[in-house]
């Protein structure tokens, strides 16, 4: 990755200590931009992904995730992706059960 771009990349991981919502902005725009290398544009969706759940967006980071395994993202993008999305419908499960008892 280019110095500049790693300075963008740097900002937003900043931001996600003040203003998660621009954070996520900025990943989007790093990922949205086609002249980013793919390695960076994962590297976007995978923070945009982690912020989302963090925040309790469940739906948008599953959809992060889930767009890591259908782009052109190295074996270790995709295990963790994979890994993160098991996690989530592990979760889902667990409070679905826990609302509805059986």
């Amino acid at each position: 990755m280019g110095t500049g771009k790693m300075r963008f990349f740097s900002i937003a991981e900043l931001y996600e200590e003040v203003d998660e919502d621009h954070a996520l902005r900025l990943y989007s725009l790093v990922y949205n931009n086609g002249a980013n290398p793919a390695a960076f544009r994962t590297k976007a969706l995978m923070q945009f992904g982690d912020l989302s759940l963090r925040k309790g967006d469940r739906l948008a980071a599953l959809n992060a995730f889930n767009r890591i395994l259908s782009e052109d993202a190295d074996s270790v993008a995709v295990l963790l992706a994979k890994e993160k999305i098991t996690f989530i419908n592990d979760s889902d499960s667990v409070s679905e059960t826990e609302n509805h008892p059986q």
